[in-house]
């Protein structure tokens, strides 16, 4: 007794010792009365009185209190938090509760009033279910009393442990100290049907009081089956609306694809040096990509070559500024929507256009009005987009997305995550898509190498976005959601962008031309000595070189037939020398063919900006938590 008396004594020594030792604000003594009710039910009223000095609490306190439970053997849980009353002396005090993502923050003041300085007395009380730990001998309750992320000492801290059911508790522990500490700077009796923990020593910030006592079985009831099912819905609920959800994406996805997005099969591919009838370079492009690529400015820069070979227009200055002037040649009856289209743009500017010199606005109606030709085309008869599957696409994802979010219910900080993270897999898949489509098209050891190389860097960055959402995600959301929300957003997002991909279908008739074109790729790309051997080939002359460059730029290509023909033009098989001088060409290059390498490069600089933009100027278990002043 005599033992007892002088550790209190010395409790209360060291707590005016800290008390004074410490500045600014101070919680002097908090305490936790917890029912443990015969259902499980913890009845938790807890008393934090405080000295404020204006440094932190200044409107009032906050309380943090953790909603998922992590046992020992690494299961995690989500348990119940209901708020029955606060006050501060004795009054009831304004409080407002915020989803945490791993908890709820009981934010308790007033913004517009500031708190007097001194003491003041708040209480909290709320019940929590789901912290009593079941075993076989025995049942367990352990509890972080104070939490252990408050942000100024407690002088000292208690807990008294009641069951309702008159049942006596047995073998008290307490810990103190940081989170995961063994210190037992506390005393822990049980006296009656109740246990009781005082601490001997004044906690300094960031640390805290957690208790543990066993129960006698029987005590409290055993969860029941309605209490179980109810309590695997809490946990699992965001996991079944994700798998569901997914299943059913999934399965539109699929069935749409099997019954609308398949390509008929591919015919017999035999090398073709004829173009298919009727069918621009632009249109080529679209039929055998499914779009029009890089905004449609390889297509356009192909459409502005076939204008000049076929005489409607001339070209000065291949290799810097691009100005392209109308001709006397009226148009004929067959010419392609997205040739008129350019020709209806250069009628605008009086028959004469530097697009070098264009302007921001008048790029993009170019552009737009020759995407809009190139559509007009094909109309349906060759490719189908199926753009309205896709957006139906969108609406379920987005839907399952959306039920998941409400099913899991983040915070305004996860949400936002969420919500932004979105752009990374978006744009590094659209990256890893247009490489891999590149490596369609014959390159160099070099730029195949490249082409890896970047495929490799692309697929790094994805990997660590995806695993830098998830830690950063986890802070809030732990990692049970953040796993759950990589597999929403990344993986929803790649899901329909692969889906973009599939859902789009060539036509009977576009499959034929679409073997036609793949048949001319192949002839575009072979070596002289094998476009020699092809049997009826015809000579590779400029006419033949010229009518088939347009549709090698539209299918960028167009290097290894240029270089080709230079190499046929130096070997003296169709020319003394390798001067070539095109009609539709008119500039100071000695080389037309040089220029040439330069063409598409500097159509595609000149629509990338216009005048406009170069000119201007421009602790485990139940419990913890913690708290601070606001």
């Amino acid at each position: 007794m005599t033992k007892h008396i002088a550790r209190v004594l010395a409790a209360v020594l060291l707590s005016i010792w800290a008390y004074g030792a410490h500045a600014g604000d101070v919680i002097r003594s908090f305490n936790a009365d917890i029912l443990v009710r015969e259902d499980g039910v913890l009845d938790v009223t807890e008393t934090i009185k405080v000295n404020a000095d204006g440094t932190d609490i200044q409107h009032g306190i906050f309380r943090d209190f953790p909603q998922y439970v992590t046992t020992p053997d690494g299961t995690r849980y989500k348990v119940s938090f209901e708020i029955l009353s606060v006050t501060r002396n004795g009054e009831d005090e304004p409080w407002e509760a915020t989803d945490t993502g791993l908890g709820t923050k009981i934010r308790i003041g007033d913004q517009l009033q500031l708190v007097s300085t001194g003491n003041h007395i708040y209480q909290i009380r709320y019940l929590t279910d789901r912290q009593i730990i079941f075993g076989d001998a025995s049942d367990r309750l352990r509890w972080n009393v104070t939490g252990d992320e408050w942000s100024f000492p407690i002088l000292s801290a208690s807990a008294h442990v009641i069951l309702s059911s008159g049942a006596q508790p047995f073998e008290p522990i307490a810990f103190t100290g940081s989170r995961g500490s063994k210190l037992a700077d506390a005393i822990a009796t049980v006296s009656g049907r109740g246990a009781t923990f005082e601490t001997t020593h004044a906690l300094d910030p960031f640390e805290g009081l957690t208790i543990m006592v066993q129960l006698p079985k029987g005590a409290v009831a055993p969860p029941t089956t309605a209490q179980l099912s109810d309590w695997w819905w809490r946990d699992n609920l965001g996991w079944v609306v994700l798998i569901y959800g997914f299943a059913a994406v999934f399965a539109y996805m699929v069935f749409t694809w099997l019954w609308f997005g398949r390509d008929p099969k591919a015919g017999t591919i035999v090398p073709r040096w004829d173009l298919p009838m009727g069918i621009s370079p632009a249109l080529m492009s679209y039929i055998f990509d499914g779009t029009l690529g890089d905004e449609g400015k390889t297509a356009l820069t192909a459409t502005v070559l076939d204008l000049a070979v076929k005489g409607y227009v001339v070209l000065d200055g291949l290799d810097h500024l691009v100005t392209i002037r109308r001709t006397d040649l009226p148009i004929s009856d067959g010419l392609p929507a997205g040739h008129i289209a350019i020709l209806d743009m250069l009628h605008a500017h009086e028959g004469e256009m530097s697009l070098a010199a264009l302007h921001e606005d008048d790029i993009e109606a170019v552009l737009l009005n020759f995407k809009i030709g190139v559509e007009a085309e094909n109309d349906g008869r060759f490719y189908r987009q199926n753009k309205i599957l896709f957006h139906l696409g969108i609406i379920i994802s987005g839907a399952a997305a959306f039920a998941w979010l409400v099913a899991i219910d983040l915070n305004e900080t996860a949400m936002k995550l969420v919500f932004f993270s979105s752009l990374a897999p978006l744009f590094l898949n659209a990256g890893i898509w247009t490489l891999l489509k590149s490596r369609r098209n014959p390159y160099s050891w070099m730029k195949r190498l490249l082409n890896f190389l970047g495929l490799a860097i692309l697929a790094g960055m994805w990997v660590f976005g995806a695993l830098l959402f998830c830690a950063m995600l986890y802070e809030d959301t732990g990692m049970n959601i953040a796993f759950q929300a990589l597999l929403v957003v990344w993986g929803g997002v790649t899901f329909n962008q692969i889906f973009l991909v599939l859902i789009g279908s060539t036509t009977r008739a576009g499959a034929k031309i679409r073997d036609h074109i793949t048949g001319l790729r192949l002839y575009l790309t072979l070596g002289e000595m094998d476009r020699m051997n092809i049997r009826d080939a015809p000579e590779l002359s400029p006419a033949h070189f010229e009518t088939l460059l347009p549709s090698a730029i539209a299918l960028g290509i167009e290097k290894p037939w240029r270089a080709a023909f230079k190499a046929h033009l130096i070997s003296g098989q169709s020319l003394t020398g390798p001067s070539y001088a095109p009609s539709w060409f008119v500039g100071d290059d000695d080389d037309a063919i040089s220029g040439l390498s330069r063409f598409a490069e500097s159509v595609a600089a000149s629509l990338h900006s216009g005048a406009d933009d170069r000119n201007s100027s421009a602790g485990s278990g139940g419990g913890g938590g913690g708290g601070g002043g606001w």
